[in-house]
């Protein structure tokens, strides 16, 4: 007998939008790393080209 025998429809589909709500949150924290990573290089770039006095 696994979890899916015994659990209801009702909680086999809150399982699932747990799931999805960890996955969504984890997408969402790697798009967020990307960015600032992204913005981060944009700004050394940008502070190379301003000559330094």
């Amino acid at each position: 007998m696994t979890d899916r025998d015994i659990l209801s429809p009702e909680a086999m589909f809150l399982k699932q939008e747990e799931r999805m709500q960890k996955n969504r949150l984890r997408l969402y924290a790697a798009v967020v790393r990307q960015a600032r990573k992204t913005a981060q290089a944009e700004i050394q770039q940008k502070e190379s080209k301003i000559p330094k006095k």
